[in-house]
């Protein structure tokens, strides 16, 4: 096995712009859902029992809406710090280039 590491800065963004999609179909598809379950009203009755599932179901259904909801955030967070990673790689390789090269010309040559 190498010490060396090696990046792949546009496989990071690639990846990251992927995690992104991911969070965002996440989001949409959880909208989606909402709104359906939203749609269908008052479905459990006036009754005392349909009263006290109902309240169940809201309390839950706002635990999983906070749940999903965050959990897609996070994956979109990482999928923006893959991409920021390999922008950032990418403008450091290009920047040890350009101070290799410059100190090459400061040096005309001499070997060291």
């Amino acid at each position: 096995m190498s010490d060396e590491r090696q990046n792949d800065p546009e496989a990071l963004r690639n990846s990251g712009k992927d995690l992104m999609r991911v969070g965002d179909d996440g989001h949409a598809a959880w909208a989606a859902l909402k709104q359906k379950s939203e749609g269908m009203g008052d479905i459990f009755g006036d009754d005392l029992v349909g009263g006290l599932i109902g309240a169940a179901y809201g309390a839950v259904f706002a635990l999983a809406d906070e749940s999903f909801t965050s959990s897609h955030d996070d994956i979109i967070g990482f999928g923006e710090r893959l991409k920021y990673a390999g922008d950032n790689n990418e403008r450091t390789e290009h920047g040890n280039a350009k101070a290799l090269s410059d100190l090459d010309e400061t040096l005309g040559g001499v070997q060291v």
